[in-house]
């Protein structure tokens, strides 16, 4: 059998090849002997959800964007369970090797795509996930340093465009309580920020003594995440942790809620909601529930950001003497690990401490927060070079003959932050389909 799944999942992943090779204006016959042409086959999405994401297709004059999901059978859709799956719902062309489904069956499925069998199977190795884009050339072309102005420049648009966003959410919501719940969000992760979300909501109705008095037992009571005691298997020292959150947690608990939906998946186990709910309560610990207050305070001088940066962003590291040494209550790590280490907590500086102190000093100009919105400016370009992520690296396939020149240039977090702008401002939204591109078309 695992001979079989394996040879299936190669097999799939050459199907998966052929159709990341596609060109632009390609034209194909889908069922019910319609005539497609292709606009952009997308990008490759090497995590969860549909097999290719942002792809562009036209079919009856109309033009349709969404995602492109690819199967050795039409009936893998169903098989996969993705007619249940909200993540599949923007599905606009399914790929298939072969059908086995009825006509009445395949009318349930977006339009299908029978692509001719690959002639060879294709390794992981031998692929090329993100070819160049027609604007490769462009951009090797720049120098580093005009390069370099670019994504600095774009990055601070989005800068100023996130600030905005906090803003508006600080005008409902209040300014801290803006702040505090987006630093749950962003430290939780995006696979659970809408999780992370629902746990900041149910936290905040508690009273003000609970919340700073028992932020711990609220926490990880109200995140569904205690094992039950009498039935699962732990070791000393979670069971010790568990027992003593659970004797306080029936003293405070409300009743009747639903349990918080948690996604694991494909998340990498150092990043479970378990270790992440222990680096919030040990940041809770630092700055209480008004955390802007709390980080504005510590600013001794404001000419000198790049020295605030790195002691807000040492001041935010978090290691935990448990939860270091494990990634739930059953399952022990091999090896320590801060539960909010240095990458991520750089991620919370750029996305949601520094544009929340910018927007709480348009909010609140006078008192503590004035003249912070200059001074984050300039904090937030000293920040360090961020790590890679899926945009991150697409962005340096697509634009890039040579990785290491776009290092050099994308050197540092407002530049990286620069780069993710540009993607989604402009490959994104023109579904990867470069003549369609406003940067391609003013060269």
């Amino acid at each position: 059998m695992l001979e079989i799944a394996e040879a299936a999942a190669l097999y799939e992943l050459s199907l998966q090849d052929a159709w990341n090779g596609v060109t632009p204006d390609s034209r194909f016959k889908v069922n019910g002997n319609r005539t497609i042409t292709v606009l952009s086959p997308g990008v490759w999405n090497f995590g969860s959800g549909p097999d290719f994401q942002h792809a562009c297709i036209q079919v009856d004059g109309q033009t349709l964007k969404g995602s492109v999901e690819v199967h050795r059978l039409s009936g893998d859709w169903f098989r996969h369970g993705h007619h249940d799956d909200p993540a599949y719902d923007e599905v606009i062309l399914h790929v298939v090797a072969e059908n086995d489904l009825t006509p009445e069956r395949l009318s349930e499925l977006p339009l299908m795509l029978v692509m001719p069998n690959p002639t060879e199977d294709i390794s992981r190795e031998e692929l090329i996930e993100v070819k160049n884009g027609r604007c490769a050339s462009y951009f090797s072309a720049l120098t580093r340093e005009q390069l370099r102005t670019m994504f600095v420049a774009a990055g601070m648009e989005r800068f100023h465009i996130k600030s905005n966003n906090i803003l508006r959410n600080m005008i409902i919501g209040g300014v801290e309580n803006t702040a505090l719940r987006m630093m749950l969000e962003f430290v939780g992760g995006s696979r659970n920020r809408n999780c992370f979300r629902e746990l900041f909501n149910r936290w905040i109705e508690y009273p003000a003594d609970l919340r700073r008095d028992d932020s711990e037992s609220l926490l990880w009571g109200e995140s569904g995440l205690l094992p039950d005691l009498a039935v699962v298997e732990m070791s000393p020292e979670t069971k010790k942790f568990a027992t003593a959150v659970w004797n306080r947690w029936w003293l405070l608990r409300h009743s009747g809620r639903e349990p918080v939906k948690w996604r694991r998946g494909s998340s990498r186990p150092q990043n479970s909601p378990e270790r992440r709910i222990a680096a919030i309560v040990m940041l809770l610990e630092r700055f209480g529930d008004k955390p802007l207050t709390s980080i504005a305070e510590k600013i001794v001088s404001r000419d000198n950001p790049a020295g605030f940066v790195n002691d807000l962003i040492e001041s935010m590291v978090c290691r935990n003497p448990l939860w270091d040494n494990f990634t739930s209550f059953t399952c022990e790590r091999s090896r320590p690990s801060a539960v909010l280490g240095r990458d991520a907590v750089m991620e919370v500086v750029v996305n949601v401490i520094l544009p929340a102190l910018y927007a709480a000093a348009k909010i609140s100009p006078d008192g503590i927060f004035k003249g912070l919105d200059t001074f984050a400016e300039a904090a937030w370009q000293t920040v360090p070079r961020t790590q890679d992520n899926r945009i991150i690296s697409n962005a340096a396939a697509k634009w890039f003959t040579n990785k290491a020149d776009f290092n050099k240039t994308a050197s540092s977090a407002a530049a990286r932050q620069g780069v993710i702008h540009l993607y989604r401002q402009y490959c994104e939204k023109c579904c990867f389909n470069c003549s369609a591109c406003l940067i391609y078309n003013s060269i």
